[in-house]
């Protein structure tokens, strides 16, 4: 199998690309968005609920305070 890109400074210039262009829209909006992956189902489940809640407790607490301040703009979380 044949290697894409096999020079590092490639590489890792596409990835600071990449991750620019993600994190530049985050700067301006008003409200972010987290996602949360864990075991929401099967055994695990009971884990996977009380990681949810909790993150959900974290995110009501930080929005009480004031939200996250991002470049002198404060956002809140979703």
């Amino acid at each position: 199998m044949q290697k894409i890109f096999t020079s590092p400074f490639l590489t890792r210039t596409l990835a600071t690309l990449a991750l620019t262009s993600l994190i530049s829209p985050l700067a301006q909006a008003d409200t972010l968005k987290l996602a949360l992956t864990g075991p929401f189902s099967g055994g695990s489940a009971p884990m996977g609920t009380s990681m949810r809640d909790g993150a959900k407790l974290a995110i009501s607490e930080i929005n009480a305070a004031g939200g996250i301040s991002l470049d002198k703009k404060n956002s809140t979380l979703k």
